[in-house]
């Protein structure tokens, strides 16, 4: 923004970084839901959720990704012209990502689903933590699907900010399971952070 708009364009490197930034909040989305997916102790339930939460997880982020790394005019880098030039057609800007955004909300309930079956065979303190994990996946799962439905249905731009919001939910909720439940030592890390400053 700075480089493109405060300095009219003539500092190096400015419209590669709105490149960068117009498809790495994707990359950036799968990582938390994977993070959602494997928390706490950082296995699946089962081998088969592996293909289950890939094959979702691919179907919402290859689209997109691919989509955003090539649409002419970047759309999440405020209009500014693609470095690339533009090098595909609306229809298949349109249609890749029509895929992400309707896979979106399957990839984050996989993961829902996945975490709600780690909690049905959790005990003890690791029940204790899916809980808020649970809770931080439900709202985001919820965010998700009415902001969709507003931005896309109603076309009000509020429902954009939900579904960007949205992925906060599952990282407040390993936070506070994180702190609460002194998952990985984290009163530790903390501790010795705090010395090291």
């Amino acid at each position: 923004v700075y480089g493109i708009f405060t300095r009219g364009g003539d500092l190096p490197g400015a419209a590669w970084a709105a490149w960068v930034m117009n498809w790495a909040w994707i990359a950036l989305n799968v990582l938390m839901l994977v993070t959602a997916a494997l928390f706490p102790d950082g296995r699946l339930p089962s081998r088969r959720w592996r293909w289950l939460i890939g094959l979702s997880l691919g179907l919402y982020a290859v689209p997109f990704t691919v989509a955003a790394m090539f649409e002419s005019r970047m759309s999440s880098a405020y209009q500014i012209a693609n470095p690339l030039g533009s090098a595909f057609a609306f229809e298949l800007y349109s249609t890749l990502t029509d895929l992400g955004v309707l896979f979106m909300p399957v990839a984050a309930l996989t993961v829902l689903v996945a975490a709600l079956v780690r909690f049905h065979y959790s005990q003890g303190l690791e029940r204790h933590q899916m809980k808020w994990l649970l809770m931080g996946v439900a709202v985001m799962v919820g965010l998700m699907v009415v902001g969709l439905g507003l931005y896309f249905g109603l076309g009000l731009l509020i429902g954009a900010r939900l579904v960007e919001g949205a992925l906060l939910a599952p990282a407040v909720g390993v936070g506070v399971a994180l702190l609460r439940h002194r998952l990985y030592d984290v009163d530790i890390l903390i501790r010795r952070t705090l010395q090291y400053s």
